[in-house]
C-alpha cells in the first residue's frame, strides 16, 4: 500500500513538473513572439540592456567625481576659512 501511495504520489510531482515546464516553455515562446512582433531579437535586447548598464556605471561614476570635487572645494573652503583671521568683535 505505500508503495502504491508512493508511486501515485510521484505521478502527481512529476504532472506538477510537467505542467510547470510546459508553462515556462509557453511562456517563453509567447515572449519570444511579442519581441518578433516589436521588432526586438534576444540579442538586440541584450546589447540594449548591456548599452544601458554602460551607461548607468558611466553616470555613476561622472557622480563620483563630481562629489569628490565638491568635497575638494568644501576642504579648501574650509582651509582658507580656518586662515583667516576672525571678524567676532569681543
Amino acid at each position: 500500500m505505500a508503495d502504491a501511495l508512493k508511486v501515485v504520489h510521484d505521478l502527481e510531482v512529476d504532472e506538477a513538473i510537467d505542467v510547470q515546464h510546459e508553462l515556462q516553455t509557453m511562456q517563453s515562446v509567447m515572449h519570444h513572439i511579442d519581441l518578433a512582433l516589436r521588432g526586438e531579437t534576444p540579442h538586440q535586447i541584450a546589447q540594449r540592456e548591456t548599452r544601458e548598464a554602460a551607461r548607468q556605471e558611466r553616470e555613476r561614476q561622472r557622480m563620483e567625481r563630481q562629489l569628490a570635487q565638491h568635497e575638494q572645494h568644501v576642504q579648501r573652503l574650509a582651509s582658507r576659512l580656518a586662515k583667516q583671521p576672525s571678524n567676532v568683535v569681543p
